[in-house]
């Protein structure tokens, strides 16, 4: 086991983005925020979801913004918090007794009733929900 003693703190030659969750059991939103400002123009993205990292729920949002700083350079504003599509705990879109149901070790993110309807999305924020979407499913 290794133990990490800071500061953590430094001037970066460009500023950082960090990414926390609202119920990350992991690494909290405040440890987030804590990180954050040992950074100068360091700005934290809220996702509002469960789980650990963004890519625990979907979240056109997030991917919108972290692929905005990679490629443009650009930092969301201050205290944006983004939504998530889908539930933390999605009603089965299939019958447990049936041939259709997942086999053991499978799981189901998203039920028929999550996935935003088409014409709520853009045709490139579907392309970057259905990529967050299978980036969820990864193991």
């Amino acid at each position: 086991m290794y133990s990490l003693i800071g500061p953590f703190e430094a001037n970066t030659s460009f500023p950082i983005l960090v990414v926390g969750n609202t119920a990350d059991p992991v690494t909290p939103l405040w440890a987030a925020k804590k990180t954050a400002e040992g950074f100068p123009s360091a700005v934290v993205l809220t996702q509002d979801s469960p789980g650990h990292c963004s890519l625990a729920a979907p979240s056109v949002c997030t991917q919108i913004h972290i692929r905005n700083y990679f490629i443009n350079g650009r930092l969301p504003p201050p205290n944006t918090i983004c939504p998530v599509i889908g539930r933390p705990f999605p009603i089965p879109a299939y019958d447990f007794g049936s041939s259709s149901a997942p086999k053991s070790g499978q799981q189901v993110v998203l039920d028929k009733d999550s996935v935003p309807a088409e014409e709520t999305l853009s045709p490139e924020e579907r392309l970057i929900y259905e990529a967050a979407r299978k980036l969820s499913l990864l193991q």
